[in-house]
């Protein structure tokens, strides 16, 4: 199996996450799609089944869509959420998608911590960062270091699960939010979820 394969979970990927922390990734994952302007460009990583592509259309139809996801199957949910739409679907791992065009908002939603750290660090973030357009912001959901007990069990627990059956990189939960800003990227606005479980955080450029 690729690594960072979710083909084979891709059919209840929605139903697990709903089963486990209700609304809050939905939540976390929407927050901030009222800062989408008319017109933007829209970079979308790791979109899994694409419900997301509703939530943004429904505020903001004049958009245009980039969706790069490795899996397969979810390529193929992903392409029935809006079939009107005119979105390109990228069926690549990130680290092959090949474009020097800048995008206004990019959206990193539980796709960061699939990875390791030292490529998140090297490869990753920087090709990240060099697809934001001036005055463009980076919107990442995903989980918070530093949790309780029974947290830290949960996350242990789906490390192992998604280590099983799709052969994820990371083993171990990243401090994105220190990665992130070491890599000359300011958070503006931060909100927390599932008891702090989840953060959904906007980064722009540092000035």
């Amino acid at each position: 199996m690729r690594s960072n394969d979710f083909d084979e979970i891709a059919p209840f990927y929605d139903r697990l996450a709903r089963l486990i922390f209700r609304k809050s990734i939905k939540k976390a994952q929407t927050k901030y799609l009222h800062l989408i302007k008319p017109g933007s460009k829209i970079l979308i990583l790791g979109g899994g089944t694409g419900w997301i592509l509703k939530e943004i259309i429904d505020r903001q139809p004049e958009v245009e869509i980039t969706y790069v996801e490795k899996s397969t199957r979810m390529v193929e949910l992903a392409k029935t959420a809006c079939p009107n739409h005119n979105i390109e679907f990228v069926n690549l791992p990130f680290e092959e998608c090949q474009t020097e065009e800048k995008f206004d908002f990019i959206m990193c939603n539980f796709f960061l911590d699939v990875f390791q750290s030292q490529k998140l660090k090297d490869q990753i973030i920087p090709k990240i960062k060099s697809l934001i357009a001036e005055n463009g912001g980076l919107l990442v959901a995903d989980f918070q270091v530093n949790q309780s007990i029974w947290q830290k069990m949960l996350l242990w627990a789906m490390h192992r699960f998604f280590g099983l059956f799709s052969n994820m990189e990371s083993q171990k939960l990243i401090n994105l939010n220190e990665l992130l800003i070491s890599n000359k990227l300011k958070e503006t606005s931060a909100s927390y979820f599932f008891k702090s479980m989840i953060f959904s955080r906007i980064y722009k450029f540092e000035q």
